[in-house]
Parts: structure tokens; sequence; C-alpha cells
């Protein structure tokens, strides 16, 4: 097997490993409101800011020198904030799940205007695109929705706080 063909089996199981972990075994049950995330330790969030910071250092130090450095940023960066997204807060309530929940939907629906708006006018404007960006087109739409989930959460986690006080 070729490196390529590592990379992505390696990221197939670790994605498929993480998100079973999340998923109980009561998700799959024909009872849809029986369905219950379990998300990682609060650990994880620290975990999580790490690896983004180290993989956005080698990103940044080593975008051009290898072939596989591009995907390699965006896989390691979308786990890193996969486990910051998964991970628990330090009160974890009814609150936080509603908060949770918005900011997903706001993310998903920011997610389908802008790729679904611009990504089309990008290849008809632009005709020549470069091979990398095929390659990693699919990270970068999970890279933006994890990030505009993590900004639009604790936007709105501050802005419940400031009102509270």
């Amino acid at each position: 097997m070729s490196i390529e063909e590592y990379i992505y089996t390696g990221a197939f199981f670790l994605y498929l490993g993480l998100s079973s972990f999340l998923l109980r075994r009561k998700a799959f049950a024909s009872d849809i409101m029986s369905m219950k995330l379990r998300f990682f330790p609060y650990l994880f969030k620290w975990i999580g800011i790490i690896l983004c910071v180290l993989i956005l250092a080698f990103g940044i130090v080593y975008w051009n020198k290898y072939e596989y450095s591009k995907e390699l940023t965006f896989y390691f960066l979308n786990i890193g904030l996969f486990f910051i997204v998964f991970s628990k807060e330090r009160i974890e309530d009814e609150f936080i799940h509603q908060i949770r929940l918005k900011a997903l939907i706001v993310s998903f629906i920011g997610t389908i205007a802008l790729f679904g708006g611009l990504f089309p006018m990008y290849l008809f404007l632009i005709f020549e695109i470069q091979p990398w960006i095929a390659r990693v087109s699919g990270l970068i739409i999970i890279t933006y929705i994890l990030t505009v989930y993590l900004f639009y959460f604790y936007y709105a986690k501050l802005a419940s706080n400031n009102s509270n006080d």
C-alpha cells in the first residue's frame, strides 16, 4: 500500500472509532427519542486544543515541503476540533445541551449557505483548480462545520453568562 492509502485507511478507522464511541447502542433502536450522546471527559478538550496548536504549527512549517502535509494537517486538525467539540463542559446541564443543539443547527445551515453558494462560483470563476484542493475539499468542509460550531457555542455561552450577570 502507498502512503496515501495508509493515511486514508487510518483516518477512516479513527473517525469511525471516535464516532462509534459517541453513539450509544440504543441510538440505533427504533425509538429515535432514546438516542443519547456520550461525550468525552473534560480532559479531552485540552488534548484537542494542544493537538490543534501543534498541528497548525506543523502545517505552517511543512505546508509545501511534503506531498501529503496538507492532508495530514486537515486530518489531525479535524481530530483536535472533534475532541474539543465533543468533550464535556465543567458543568454539563440542559442549558448546555440546548446551546449545543443550536450551534449544530447554525453550523450546518452556515455550511450549506457558504459552500452551496460559493463553491459553484469558485468552480466557474477559477478554471484551474489546485489538485490538493480537490483531495481535501471534504476535509475543509468538516473543518468549517466544527469551527463554526465552536465559535457559535462559545459565543452563545458567553452571551448567556453576560446576560445572567
